[in-house]
C-alpha cells in the first residue's frame, strides 16, 4: 500500500475508556483517538513519521496490512500533534 496526497497512515494507539464522576463508559471498552505515524504522502506539510497524532475516533479508515491494523486520516483531520516518539 501506497499513501497519497495528503493522507497519512498510523498506528493505532488504544486507550481505556474510563469512568468519570457522572458518566460511566466503561462497558465501551477501548477507543481510538491516538497514533503514531509511520508512512505520510507527498503532499503533508506538517505532521512527520514518528509524531504521534490525535484526531476525531471517527474520522480514519482502518485496513489490515499484513495482519495489522493500520489506519488512514487526511491531515486536515488531525487535531493536535502529541509529540514525536524520536524527540524522546
Amino acid at each position: 500500500m501506497k499513501t497519497l496526497a495528503d493522507r497519512i497512515k498510523f498506528l493505532p494507539i488504544e486507550q481505556d475508556i474510563v469512568k468519570s464522576s457522572s458518566l460511566d463508559l466503561s462497558h465501551i471498552g477501548k477507543q481510538v483517538i491516538e497514533g503514531k505515524v509511520i508512512e505520510v504522502g507527498p503532499e503533508i506539510e506538517e505532521v512527520r513519521i514518528g509524531d504521534i497524532i490525535r484526531f476525531n475516533e471517527k474520522t480514519p479508515v482502518y485496513l489490515e496490512e499484513k495482519d495489522i491494523k493500520v489506519g488512514f486520516i487526511m491531515e486536515s483531520d488531525v487535531l493536535l500533534i502529541m509529540g514525536n516518539e524520536k524527540e524522546g
